[in-house]
């Protein structure tokens, strides 16, 4: 009997720990806006973080804005010049997150020159930590603010950062956020030509080096090439062509020596200059065929000496690539975020996606509903408003409710029509 009751005893706590689960799980829901998981190329999670203050009163959400807005007063004003290193970078790394998930113009426009002035000093003097945070805020700053706002910004930074990236005794992971942070710094603040043909001169005179053999330090080759193909998209005829004259020597041996990021990177803007070239009638010159056996063989690649995983996202990304260049197919991509979608029909358009995404890592779905910047860059139009939100949730739902109406009346005629059946048969 004992030994009954004591299994039934377990029996029973078992149950409430099944039971008590969901809660726990229910609680890592509500926070999981922390998380830095990005979305996908082909579909995208709607944001928890833009939608985090539906369950709250309007008073609990006015008063968690205020203190979200008085922690990142303090990390700007104070935190960010600390003299302790740790202390210091925490504030970075806060200031960082808050200007990548969440839209706030209107906080920003009046806070830019606290933000700018520490962020100049730290890429000037900082250590490797401050000066990769610093390379991100500026970047994020310049998303904020928009083309006219940020043009300060990249007129500011813009001699710092092509420093770094032809500094070889800064470390590599610097250099790589700095060649990021010029090309988005660039992309949206540069008002004058000569200001992007300088910046595409130092990104592509940065991945033209001789390529190391250790791969942890292809990182800045990586870089470097994805934001010089960023600034090809919206570079004029001219210095686009001059650009990628002679490039596809140099594209050869970055996807034959370098590690995997670097040869997606390397193939997606193989791919870009293609498209740019035909766009405008050219006909490339140098090692084309050697282009394309090395193409096709990291479409197929096979080997042992390489990850599963390593090898199928190569060939994924690759045969795409190929497509692209051999046969002049487009790519078709579609990226979902709410009740909206992105259609890419060109790597034009893939690379810059990818470069803002780089940068504002799972704040890419907020930014997409609520910048526009990026709503102009995406030809997404106004931002989708509360009320026409509303209106297709209410239409989905009358959708429901007479499905499951249509479902009720269909049973019940049934059942009739089969009560009338076995009463003639009776």
């Amino acid at each position: 009997m004992d030994y009954q009751n004591s299994r039934g005893k377990k029996k029973n706590s078992r149950k409430d720990v099944k039971k008590k689960a969901p809660a726990s799980n229910s609680s890592d829901d509500k926070n999981g806006y922390d998380s830095d998981d990005c979305e996908s190329i082909t579909s995208v999670a709607s944001s928890v973080e833009s939608h985090m203050f539906d369950e709250l009163t309007s008073e609990d959400a006015i008063d968690l804005h205020e203190d979200f807005e008085a922690k990142l007063m303090d990390n700007i004003e104070d935190g960010a010049r600390q003299k302790n290193s740790k202390s210091r970078q925490l504030s970075l790394t806060e200031i960082k997150k808050a200007l990548c998930r969440r839209y706030i113009y209107d906080f920003i426009t009046g806070r830019k020159e606290s933000i700018l002035d520490f962020s100049e000093k730290l890429l000037k003097k900082g250590n490797q930590e401050d000066r990769n945070l610093s390379s991100g805020i500026v970047s994020a700053l310049c998303i904020q603010l928009g083309e006219g706002e940020s043009t300060q910004v990249f007129t500011t930074v813009k001699p710092i950062l092509i420093s770094l990236i032809a500094d070889a005794s800064v470390s590599p992971i610097a250099r790589a956020s700095a060649a990021s942070a010029l090309g988005i710094c660039c992309f949206i603040g540069s008002e004058e030509l000569e200001d992007t043909a300088d910046c595409l001169v130092a990104l592509k005179a940065t991945f033209s080096k001789k390529i190391p053999s250790e791969s942890s330090l292809h990182c800045a080759f990586a870089s470097a090439l994805s934001a010089w193909g960023l600034l090809l998209t919206i570079a004029s005829s001219s210095v686009a062509m001059e650009q990628m004259e002679g490039c596809i020597a140099t594209m050869c041996k970055l996807l034959e020596l370098g590690d995997l990021n670097l040869r997606i990177a390397a193939g997606e803007t193989v791919a870009l200059v293609y498209e740019l070239g035909r766009n405008e009638g050219v006909s490339f010159q140098g090692p084309v065929n050697t282009l394309y056996a090395l193409l096709r063989d990291l479409a197929n690649e096979s080997g042992r000496h390489k990850g599963k995983r390593e090898k199928k996202q190569q060939k994924s990304s690759f045969r795409d690539i190929l497509k692209s260049v051999e046969k002049n197919i487009r790519p078709d991509e579609k990226i979902k975020f709410a009740s909206e979608y992105i259609q890419m029909t060109s790597w034009t358009w893939i690379c810059r996606y990818k470069g803002f995404k780089d940068v504002l890592g799972s704040g890419t779905i907020t930014h997409l509903e609520c910048n526009m910047l990026l709503r102009d860059i995406f030809e997404l139009g106004l931002p989708v408003t509360k009320a026409l939100k509303e209106s297709k949730n209410s239409k989905y739902e009358r959708q429901l409710m007479n499905a499951a109406v249509s479902k009720t009346r269909t049973q019940k005629r049934n059942l009739r029509r089969d009560n009338k059946t076995s009463t003639v048969n009776i």
